[in-house]
């Protein structure tokens, strides 16, 4: 009796766009995949915000210009 519920649960469960009827975990599926979406989005916004400070400390500080001068150094010490 209850293979049969189950069973109907499943087929009703087939034709709904958003997923199934949680029977075979589809719908954990789904909600954990969504959630990950946004995650995704919070760490490329954290790996910007790394950036963009990386570079107003190069430009805007001694330290940056060091690092310039360093590699320009070397730079010509390899071409010659």
């Amino acid at each position: 009796m209850r293979l049969k519920a189950i069973q109907r649960l499943s087929a009703e469960g087939s034709d709904d766009s958003a997923g199934s009827d949680g029977v075979d975990g589809s719908d954990d599926w789904n909600w954990t995949r969504d959630r990950d979406r946004g995650q995704t989005s919070v760490e490329y916004l954290g790996i910007i915000a790394v950036v963009v400070a990386i570079i107003l400390v190069l430009t805007t500080t001694d330290f940056g210009t060091m690092i310039a001068t360093a590699i320009t150094n070397q730079i010509s010490r390899i071409t010659g």
